[in-house]
């Protein structure tokens, strides 16, 4: 019954949209891999190369649906130039930040957990093409200022914690930075996953999201729409729903817990770059 489930939740994924036939063949195709090794290695999109861990949905999700954040992921896709500066904040295995190094952007992909830094380096080796395009920086971000405490066993869904709230969970103590401690003040699109730490992380990057170069700016946001939403706008940010198929940026007001929310300051720039309609 639980495979049951995991391949319904799959095929009921926004992003299998188009192709659940496909999706499908490759979970098969991955669960009898695994029956044989806890890791395999993949040609994922744009040519880069993964590795797939058994028990490690960051890593699966790419290889069974690609694009797995569909209409972000074209839109960041078609706005990066060469040159341009990305960051992915709360990397994981790194698909992200090696997305946007195969567009030509320098890319800080900032991991803090030890075990998934690793991965997200060993993905990174298996790309020479994009080694120089790509730093990977083991941190947490927030407002900076020494420590946090950070889970280390629960895959993508790893966050900071406070001592009060870590009773019963695995954590580590690990460095945290500034948004601009990390990217030097330079930043033209950021992806920002970071389970419900979004505010700090934001509150750390006020010369950034000051400065008017960041653009675009992809982030989850849980409970704390509200607050997402205030301090972005405070600062010229406006939230828009990107339909990638028609290539066209629609004004949106309200996004659920736990989804991707974009955000853009220069509209006439992406439109400029990517020639897209807006309604």
């Amino acid at each position: 019954m639980n495979t049951i489930k995991i391949i319904r939740d799959l095929l009921r994924d926004e992003a299998a949209e188009g192709q659940k036939m496909n999706v499908l063949a490759r979970f098969i195709v991955a669960q009898v891999k695994f029956l044989r090794t806890d890791c395999f290695t993949f040609q994922w999109i744009r040519g880069i190369t993964l590795n797939a861990v058994h028990h490690r949905a960051s890593s699966t999700g790419c290889f069974y649906y690609k694009y797995y954040d569909p209409a972000e992921m074209k839109l960041v896709e078609r706005y990066l130039h060469n040159g341009d500066v990305f960051a992915d904040v709360g990397s994981n295995i790194g698909s992200w930040g090696l997305f946007a190094a195969s567009c030509g952007a320098k890319t800080y992909a900032v991991e803090p957990a030890p075990s998934t830094f690793a991965l997200l380096k060993n993905n990174i080796s298996l790309n020479p093409g994009l080694k120089d395009l790509i730093e990977p920086v083991q941190s947490a971000v927030g407002t900076g200022g020494g420590s946090v405490l950070f889970t280390v066993d629960n895959d993508s869904e790893n966050r900071v914690v406070t001592v009060e709230d870590c009773e019963g969970l695995i954590t580590q103590s690990v460095e945290c930075k500034t948004l601009d401690e990390i990217c030097h003040g330079a930043l033209d699109v950021a992806k920002i996953d970071v389970e419900n730490y979004e505010i700090p992380v934001l509150k750390g990057a006020k010369g950034i999201l000051s400065s008017g170069n960041l653009n675009i700016i992809v982030i989850e946001v849980f409970d704390n729409y509200r607050q997402i939403d205030d301090l972005l706008r405070s600062y010229g940010y406006v939230q828009y729903i990107y339909d990638y198929k028609n290539n066209v940026l629609k004004k949106h007001h309200d996004r659920g817990c736990g989804n991707n929310a974009i955000y853009i300051k220069n509209l006439k720039k992406v439109i400029e770059r990517i020639g897209c309609e807006v309604v």
